[in-house]
């Protein structure tokens, strides 16, 4: 996703992970219960300058949202990098989508 993206390309994009996210919120879980599991699609993860493009967030909010438990954790991927599952990140846009959304406008 761009940095050029306007407001209403940015709040299709957030209903559509939404969507995605409740499609796959079963699978998601089975996984949670068993790491193991096969999943139905692979996992994507992002790096730091994705997650700023995504969210519109920098890089101190980031992590300090994490730190205070408000946004998915950093997973390391090798000893000198860490990334972030992009389903979790889309998840969290979702729910901020989802409470920012008057109640009238959720029915």
């Amino acid at each position: 996703m761009g940095s050029n993206m306007n407001y209403d390309d940015n709040r299709r994009a957030l209903r559509r992970a939404s969507i995605e996210r409740s499609l796959s919120d079963e699978a998601t879980e089975r996984s949670r219960r068993d790491p193991t599991a096969v999943r139905e699609r692979p996992i994507r993860m992002l790096r730091l300058a994705q997650v700023i493009d995504m969210t519109g967030l920098g890089k101190t909010k980031i992590y300090e949202l994490q730190a205070g438990g408000a946004f998915p954790m950093r997973v390391k991927i090798t000893a000198h990098s860490v990334g972030w599952i992009e389903d979790e990140v889309q998840a969290w846009l979702a729910e901020r989508v989802q409470a920012s959304t008057p109640v009238a406008v959720r029915l």
